[in-house]
């Protein structure tokens, strides 16, 4: 809540939010909202620049980005679009490959196919520092562990995508607000972003910057990448250090070595019983159900909260879909994994957790369409001014025109 011009607190606020289903795969995302860490006030004190942070789209609502973090566990993670919500437009910028760059969708498809391969890679501080004066800092160390901040990561994917967005210009030494001045990319930022009621905006963000799923998974990820036990396996194969989860996977199924597999189907485990206790924190079903009806039967909710809920709903909903697609590829794929590499553990147990994972994805998606029904049946108690808006949120969910809902209190139309 801000103040307005009168000084008075007002809750009809209004924020700057990105709309996910305007994203494109590809996007580049740069923000200047909250640049509360070190890394992001180095990048803006030494570029000189409005952005201090840079993302990539990789999926439908689904940003892939380097992030530091106070205790130095940041490094490579997702993050939702609808967490960024900015009180001024001009914090936000939206770039996507111009229309006339050949190839276009094949080069941004790779490129956030390489990033998510990236997933859980390490925060690259060193490269921040590039940035400032070598007289004051010295020689920066090389980057042996193949680990990235934010906008080196965007640039470094473009360029395994056969792309240079900065010509002559090093990833390592690509600034955020420096693909402002590609002449591969356009800015894209007015057909992305929307207007929303700050209040619910700020509802439906994220409360942490990391979910704890990510807190859960890159723990684990990183701390087997780290573990003496694991390297020195990858030595005795003389094999190079692996920089990611996945670079390590790769490498179990070539060298089938019994001791690293049991190390890593503990590490599957680790991840897979973490998981369960966040799970276990939703409730069941039905006590979600009856959660979000007393809820709304005591929010007093006017009709344009109700529609930007379900306006908010709709976006959620689709980068969900997108997400359960995801998963029951991922399923498909560890389903080929394990039988090529039959009895390693690890991916048995990959596997296993695949599915378990597709199906409480799928248990959240119900969830949130019987959000929407109570909300569109709410809505419908409303006069008939308001069908079109009944009829087009209907629609977008695929659902039937509702009735009136069982709250025993019955909103008074405004």
């Amino acid at each position: 809540m801000r103040s307005n011009k009168a000084g008075k607190k007002t809750e009809t606020d209004q924020v700057y939010v990105i709309n996910p289903l305007a994203l494109e795969i590809g996007d580049i995302v740069l923000s200047a909202a909250n640049p509360t860490d070190l890394a992001s006030r180095l990048i803006r004190m030494s570029t000189r620049g409005n952005y201090c942070h840079a993302a990539i789209c990789t999926r439908v609502g689904l940003l892939m980005e380097a992030k530091a973090t106070n205790d130095g566990s940041g490094g490579v993670r997702r993050s939702s679009i609808i967490r960024i919500v900015a009180d001024d437009p001009v914090s936000l910028r939206v770039l996507r490959l111009r229309q006339d760059v050949p190839k276009r969708q094949v080069i941004a498809s790779g490129a956030a196919a390489r990033a998510e391969w990236m997933l859980h890679r390490l925060y690259w501080t060193g490269g921040v520092l590039s940035f400032l004066p070598s007289k004051l800092i010295g020689k920066i160390s090389p980057n042996k562990r193949q680990a990235f901040f934010c906008s080196h990561l965007v640039a470094a994917m473009y360029r395994h995508a056969e792309l240079d967005l900065l010509p002559g210009v090093a990833p390592e030494l690509t600034a955020p607000s420096a693909f402002l001045n590609s002449d591969k990319l356009e800015d894209v930022t007015d057909q992305v972003l929307r207007v929303q009621n700050e209040a619910i905006a700020r509802a439906n963000a994220p409360k942490d910057d990391e979910s704890p799923h990510t807190q859960i998974e890159q723990a684990v990820n990183q701390r087997m990448l780290s573990n003496p036990a694991v390297l020195a396996i990858v030595a005795k194969y003389r094999q190079p250090r692996p920089s990611g989860y996945f670079d390590l996977l790769t490498f179990l199924a070539r060298t089938r070595d019994p001791k690293l597999d049991k190390i890593m189907a503990a590490g599957v485990d680790e991840v897979a019983t973490g998981f369960r206790r966040e799970w276990s924190s939703y409730g069941n079903s039905e006590d979600s159900v009856r959660a979000a009806e007393q809820s709304l039967c005591s929010a007093a909710l006017t009709p344009t909260e109700i529609e930007a809920k379900l306006s908010n709903l709709e976006s959620i909903r689709v980068i969900l879909k997108d997400d359960i697609k995801c998963r029951q590829k991922d399923v498909g794929e560890n389903r080929k994994i394990a039988e090529r590499a039959g009895g390693l553990k690890t991916f048995e147990k990959r596997l296993l957790f695949s599915k378990e994972y597709l199906t409480f994805m799928c248990g959240q998606l119900e969830l949130l369409e019987h959000e929407a029904r109570l909300l569109s049946s709410y809505l419908s108690q409303y006069p008939s001014e308001r069908i079109y808006s009944r009829l087009r949120f209907a629609d977008s969910f695929g659902l039937p025109m509702p009735g009136r809902t069982s709250c025993s209190t019955t909103p008074q139309p405004s």
